[in-house]
């Protein structure tokens, strides 16, 4: 159990039992029927290792009071290629050099202006309201005016003596709030070093991308770093200009090789080695996508395609124990999951958007649009 690498440790904790109960004379005779419930470890960072590396040097890198510039680095790639993860475990690894680490979503522009910033004003609140005379130097004369985004800031000590922002024709008022979030931005980023995660900036609003192509211009003086992910099938022409700049660093996510896939699948299941064929099939199947990795190995353990004998070992179902092939694995049915997987995410486009998409899939990957409109019975508009 105090194995380094956690694939040499006792996977299971019915295996733990066993081994005690041996030693304490053998385990009881009901023991030998019971199937220990089915886990699955979350996987290590696998592929990522100088990417990790580059998010990490960045966040760490010296940023003496004064002299620092903001900076902002991308992550971009496909869904479920893991660019959420490994601006996670940069952050983690960057608390461990007393960085202030504060997590952002952007989950939708519709949501309003500078959204994705609210989990930040969360912060100067909780901050002003432990310590009242940091208001002013957190959030200046700005309380007022940025509570329209995060209504907790009338907590603000000191809120109510503000006076209301004079109302101002639509340009101006927009360029009022952009310069009020700025300015909050470098005063949290002046006594700490300050990281954000910016998720899912695809669909970030337009106001919070001319923040972010500010933060991102390498004229700001503040010791901030923004990680920002990214679809990259999903570039909005805002983001793409910040992409683009520049002193913007950017890294793209490209999917796992059979090697890593073979990692991700030994980590999960806390294994040194696991079926080759099996591995073939998955890499085969999720293309290298770690998502659907993960997706797949969960749906092969819930139909009990793969199960834990009562020692705790990984075997495959009776009739591919002995396959290597990956072909072997073709006619195999990975569950109900996968299905509702994918019904969830065409559930919420339109009836012919779905009739094409249903045309596209027995098409290929790469079909032309006359072909995909010849097959759904469909024009473009």
């Amino acid at each position: 159990l105090l194995q380094k690498d956690p694939r040499d440790r006792l996977g299971h904790a019915g295996v733990v039992a066993r081994r005690i109960a041996a030693i304490l004379g053998g385990p009881p005779d009901s023991w030998e029927s019971a199937r220990p419930r089915a886990y699955l470890y979350r996987p290590g960072v696998l592929g990522r290792e100088e990417q990790l590396a580059r998010l990490h040097a960045a966040a760490v890198r010296p940023q003496p009071s004064g002299e620092a510039l903001a900076q902002v680095i991308m992550v971009g790639g496909e869904s479920g290629v893991g660019k959420t993860r490994l601006v996670m475990e940069a952050g983690l690894l960057a608390r461990r050099h007393d960085l202030l680490l504060v997590l952002l979503s952007a989950t939708a522009s519709r949501r309003g202006s500078l959204h994705i910033f609210r989990p930040l004003l969360q912060w100067v609140v909780d901050q002003c309201t432990a310590k009242p005379e940091r208001a002013a130097a957190l959030l200046g004369q700005h309380a007022r005016l940025l509570a329209a985004v995060e209504p907790l800031l009338a907590s603000v000590p000191g809120f109510d003596a503000l006076p209301p922002p004079p109302p101002l024709p639509p340009e101006r008022a927009r360029g009022r709030l952009l310069e009020a979030i700025l300015t909050v931005l470098r005063n949290a980023a002046t006594d700490n070093r300050l990281l954000l995660i910016l998720d899912d900036l695809q669909w970030a609003d337009g106001l919070s991308m001319e923040a972010l192509r500010v933060v991102a211009s390498g004229t700001m003086q503040a010791r901030l770093t923004i990680f920002g992910t990214y679809r990259a099938d999903e570039v909005t022409p805002a983001l793409q200009r910040v992409i683009e700049m520049e002193s913007t660093s950017n890294i793209p996510l490209s999917r796992l090789s059979p090697e890593h896939v073979d990692g991700v699948v030994c980590d999960m299941l806390a294994v040194r080695e696991a079926p080759e064929g099996f591995v073939s099939f998955l890499t085969d199947v999720s293309e290298g996508n770690p998502f659907f990795v993960a997706e797949y190995l969960q749906a092969a353990v819930a139909d009990e395609l793969l199960t834990r004998d009562g020692n705790g070992r990984w075997i495959l179902d009776d009739e591919f124990s002995e396959a290597s092939d990956p072909e072997s694995f073709r006619g195999v049915s990975l569950s109900q999951a996968l299905l509702d997987l994918v019904d969830r995410r065409v559930g919420g486009v339109s009836p012919d958007a779905r009739r094409a998409l249903a045309s596209a899939a027995v098409l290929g990957r790469i079909s032309e649009v006359s072909l995909v409109e010849a097959v759904s019975e469909l024009t473009t508009a």
